[in-house]
């Protein structure tokens, strides 16, 4: 079976793990290694995506504020088909946006908890040599700008992502840790797939603490 919009896939495994290897996209080196779950639907879907993803993706600290960084992997689409999770370059993937849900820590009111969802178009990062992994920016230190309140707003930027503040209490936590990870599409018949981003043993994922400095930038 081909990957849609590829030539040619190799299927193997190591350890017990599926891999695929890809020809037709730039060479198969490039995609050599992509983990494959194209087998798997429902929860087993969910825990081997939440598996991989507490276990390879990374959290990137910038002066803005983090940067989170997803593997790309391989599921069946709506057709039956091996495709990627999400866009890579012009080739669409099985969904096309990607929403992350932080939770605040330490500051709760009248049993609120804060919590930020940022939701962005799902593609990978162009890279001339390999699949490029899935990058959500989350502007920690512009969203510390705002009013601490429930809000919502929308940046017309290139991913057209959207913030989402919810059960805000009267100021902002500087601890938050990822809660969920949710991929969607635009298709309805196509039902997102969702994890939580737990930190299970083994996790490169830890919680994040944030300093407001007067600049306004965080650290």
């Amino acid at each position: 079976m081909t990957l849609a919009g590829f030539s040619k896939m190799a299927k193997f495994s190591w350890g017990g793990i599926q891999y695929v290897s890809v020809d037709g996209w730039r060479s198969p080196s490039a995609i050599h290694g992509l983990r494959d779950f194209s087998s798997l639907r429902g929860s087993s879907l969910s825990e081997a995506a939440e598996d991989y993803f507490v276990s390879q993706s990374d959290l990137i600290k910038t002066p803005d504020g983090v940067e989170v960084q997803l593997n790309q992997f391989v599921i069946t689409d709506e057709d039956g088909q091996r495709n990627f999770v999400c866009r890579v370059e012009g080739r669409a993937g099985v969904y096309d946006r990607v929403e992350l849900k932080l939770k605040g820590l330490g500051i709760s009111e009248a049993g609120r908890q804060p919590s930020i969802t940022v939701e962005t178009d799902c593609l990978s990062e162009e890279n001339p040599k390999e699949i490029g992994k899935i990058v959500v920016k989350i502007p920690m230190s512009e969203i510390f700008s705002w009013n601490p309140k429930d809000q919502y707003v929308r940046f017309f930027d290139a991913k057209n992502s959207r913030v989402r503040v919810s059960d805000m209490v009267s100021q902002w936590p500087m601890d938050w840790r990822l809660e969920e990870v949710q991929y969607k599409s635009s298709i309805d018949k196509i039902s997102p797939l969702s994890f939580k981003a737990s930190q299970k043993k083994g996790s490169r994922l830890r919680a994040l603490n944030f300093e407001l400095k007067p600049s306004g930038q965080v650290q």
